[in-house]
């Protein structure tokens, strides 16, 4: 049996569970950005801090700039750092920031390989 959208016993889809865990305005990101520690590989580099103790769920921002390539690239990019996150925050034992931040140069390299710097990077994060 299918689930109707106007149903109230209806599972949030996916799309509203993460945008709950979105860094959502400036003041977070420049937390994250001053206040952070900052992990760098090859093609990537990621920022996270702690989350205040006012907010008890991690969240994640992205930072890819038009110079990374075609907006079809940069929301491929994007949709996979979304996952990486996903499957990872639940690990953590306290709620973290986190801002993937892809530098400016266009992207020379294959998603797998920046998927793989991504969740090389969020396990530096949970140690």
């Amino acid at each position: 049996m299918a689930l109707s959208q106007s149903d109230p016993q209806a599972k949030p889809t996916l799309i509203s569970r993460l945008s709950q865990h979105r860094l959502n305005s400036s003041a977070m990101y420049r937390a994250v950005y001053q206040s952070g520690t900052l992990l760098k590989s090859e093609h990537l580099r990621l920022r996270f801090c702690r989350a205040p103790q006012d907010d008890s769920i991690s969240r994640v921002g992205f930072l890819i700039r038009k110079k990374s390539g075609k907006a079809v690239l940069r929301n491929a990019i994007r949709r996979r750092f979304r996952r990486v996150f996903q499957m990872n925050h639940s690990k953590w034992v306290e709620p973290n920031w986190v801002v993937f931040d892809l530098p400016p140069q266009p992207v020379k390299c294959v998603l797998s390989v920046l998927v793989h710097e991504a969740e090389y990077l969020l396990g530096q994060v949970s140690s």
